[in-house]
């Protein structure tokens, strides 16, 4: 694996990006390694260094780059790119905070799903909100357990048990940046199965 990611540390943006449109792990993996710090940064300076959401804003980032990989046309500027995705990201992000504080009272009074059963932190809360939001527990499982053991492995550690990155990274003996590419990857099959289901 290591050997394989040092090959495609070599290749140009587009070569990564037409192979992760293919569902190649390793590309996605090193297209994470290679931009994290730049997107990190500029979501860091647009959110004034407020590091409640940073990490948030950028994962979720690269969950949406991954996502909309398909679309994007590889002979472009990947960077650009990227940091519109991430600008945007932290605009919702913002927005979405102001929303929460005006009803913090109000789960305070109430406790729901997300944290009740899952135990989430209003952080975390955005982001699996497309995927828990009026769902039960039973189907947040079954939809988990339909995933590929890798994949079923390290968001269950991270939506049920909430281990942040580092820990499930220790846990499971694997490099940091893989149980993010992981972490992201699941959460992006379980939102297009939950669409399957709703059509």
């Amino acid at each position: 694996m290591r050997g394989l990611i040092s090959e495609y540390r070599k290749y140009l943006d587009s070569d990564l990006v037409s192979l992760a449109k293919k569902g190649d792990e390793t590309a996605r993996s090193v297209l994470f390694e290679r931009y994290e710090a730049s997107v990190r940064s500029f979501v860091s300076k647009y959110l004034q260094n407020d590091n409640t959401y940073v990490e948030d804003v950028c994962m979720l980032t690269f969950e949406k780059f991954f996502r909309n990989i398909s679309s994007f046309d590889i002979s472009k500027e990947l960077k650009p790119w990227l940091l519109t995705i991430s600008k945007n990201t932290a605009l919702d992000q913002l927005d979405s905070s102001r929303k929460e504080d005006d009803k913090r009272e109000k789960v305070k009074e109430g406790t729901t799903l997300e944290t009740s059963v899952l135990g989430m932190k209003a952080s975390d809360m955005d982001l699996e909100r497309e995927i828990i939001m009026q769902q039960d527990y039973e189907r947040l499982m079954a939809l988990m357990d339909g995933l590929d053991e890798k994949y079923r492995t390290v968001i269950k550690k991270r939506i049920v048990e909430d281990l942040d990155y580092d820990c499930i990274a220790k846990e499971l003996e694997l490099p940091l940046n893989t149980v993010k590419t992981r972490i992201h990857r699941a959460r992006q099959m379980l939102m297009e199965q939950m669409r399957r289901e709703e059509e």
